[in-house]
């Protein structure tokens, strides 16, 4: 008697069962390859969430276009200490061009409606006064100003506008 390893039945559902796994794991990279080239999923780690959210996709190259949306881009030099230059973000656009800014030391308005404004422990962490962050903005076509939901996100407040070269998506909040 011939062991079950040596019949040909067994070899026959064996290469049938190889090609299948085989045809299930090209079509499994060739999605993966496809999804990562048009989205990413997000996860934000933070003990306080910026957005209110913890779980996002972003669809690259799709921009979005007006306030109460969320951006990804990626962060530059003037997230200096606080981020590497290249890290990830997601934040909810509060205005768009045209927008006007106006930052003083205790107070922020947005197209002259009053924001939170600049919190102080965030500021001594970053080594900064608060007279630093006293400015008017006018945004350009393209540029963005960010902030988190929470009063103490590190956002547009302190480093600026969103430029559109570091836009990288769209962000649609998921959990």
């Amino acid at each position: 008697m011939r062991p079950e390893f040596a019949t040909r039945e067994f070899w026959e559902t064996r290469r049938v069962f190889l090609r299948k796994a085989a045809l299930l794991t090209l079509t499994a990279a060739a999605a993966w390859t496809t999804w990562d080239h048009f989205c990413w999923l997000g996860y934000d780690p933070q003990q306080i969430s910026c957005t209110g959210y913890r779980l996002f996709v972003v669809v690259r190259h799709q921009v979005p276009t007006r306030a109460g949306q969320y951006v990804a881009f990626v962060t530059d030099d003037r997230f200096a200490p606080m981020f590497r230059v290249g890290e990830r973000f997601g934040k909810l656009i509060v205005c768009t061009f045209p927008c006007h800014v106006e930052e003083g030391v205790d107070h922020l308005t947005v197209n002259g409606h009053v924001r939170d404004s600049i919190n102080p422990a965030l500021v001594a962490k970053l080594g900064k006064k608060p007279a630093d962050f006293v400015r008017s903005l006018d945004l350009k076509p393209g540029e963005f100003f960010v902030m988190g939901v929470d009063p103490h996100s590190f956002d547009s407040r302190y480093w600026g506008v969103v430029k559109p070269e570091q836009v990288v998506g769209r962000v649609y909040p998921l959990l």
